[in-house]
């Protein structure tokens, strides 16, 4: 197994970065990819023999994506010349200097050749074609668009959310530590599930701000089942004061990582619900990893 850093060109959005993540991983010898902006770089573990040019290859299929060795000139992608398009008129008007034939048979052609004329003639003002479909349309607001980015997790947090309201209801128990605990409990079960769902490549996308796993690759893969061991142990209540100090940890080096990954503007993926989703690193991960932390500490505390 061999591991290289390279130098990527052609990335303008997150999309390309999830494009060329995607693209990367799915080769058969490739084990990890981590793709990153800002410096816009793959780190790519693979099988012995799946170079530069094994890659730059299966990347071609997708878009004018290039790796190149850290410090060697990106490599030009040259695309073949296109026709040019030929201009063709939408507006027909027939000459007023011939006359209309009229049908065979017909005592009335003039005004049936008129009418076809007339029905053949499109809509619009000189060339430019009226789509009444499109009017009205406009692109969606900021608010719109931020809703639909984190639909996912607003889903998931809300489902965690309503099952502990439901258990409380249902108790007659409403106590603030039970509901923390029960929250908390929801919160690394189903995170942790999203991310077994694929290991590795949550590590790799995990290693791209978390400060351990950049030290510690096997930390992300270990992760996971961190998670799923402190899920159980909230939910039954095993060991509290171990659990809290520990979520507490970890949840404070979480957080240092992604205050560091938004700050310096890195347009890199939020891994929290693993790699199913297109989650960016943004404030709402910092609120997120800073809920859990204050109510580790207040468990701890109380």
């Amino acid at each position: 197994m061999d591991e290289q850093i390279y130098t990527l060109s052609g990335l303008h959005c997150e999309s390309c970065v999830e494009k060329v993540h995607r693209r990367l991983r799915s080769h058969p010898k490739v084990a990890r990819v981590e793709v990153t902006r800002d410096p816009d770089q793959a780190r790519v573990a693979a099988m012995d023999g799946t170079g530069l040019q094994v890659l730059n290859a299966w990347l071609v299929t997708i878009g004018e994506y290039q790796l190149s060795v850290v410090g060697e000139p990106v490599p030009v992608v040259v695309k073949p010349p296109q026709p040019a398009p030929v201009a063709v008129s939408s507006r027909f008007k027939p000459s007023s200097s011939l006359p209309a034939a009229a049908p065979v048979g017909s005592g009335s052609g003039p005004s049936v050749v008129a009418a076809g004329v007339a029905a053949a003639r499109p809509t619009g003002v000189g060339n430019r074609r009226v789509d009444p479909a499109g009017a009205g349309r406009s692109r969606p607001s900021r608010t719109g668009a931020w809703l639909v980015t984190y639909k996912p997790l607003l889903l998931v947090v809300g489902y965690i959310l309503l099952t502990v309201i439901g258990f409380l209801a249902a108790t007659g128990s409403w106590d603030g530590a039970l509901a923390m605990r029960l929250f908390m409990a929801g919160f690394f079960l189903v995170f942790s599930f999203f991310k077994f769902l694929d290991v590795a490549g949550f590590a790799s996308a995990f290693r791209g701000y978390d400060l351990v796993a950049r030290v510690l690759p096997g930390y992300g893969r270990a992760y996971p089942f961190i998670e799923l061991v402190l899920g159980f142990a909230y939910l039954t209540n095993a060991a509290p004061a171990a659990t809290n100090i520990a979520t507490a940890i970890i949840m404070a080096v979480g957080l240092a990582g992604v205050i560091r990954a938004v700050v310096s503007k890195q347009s890199i993926r939020c891994a929290c619900l693993g790699t199913g989703f297109n989650l960016p690193m943004s404030t709402v991960t910092i609120i997120e990893n800073s809920v859990m932390l204050v109510m580790a500490v207040a468990s701890v505390l109380g």
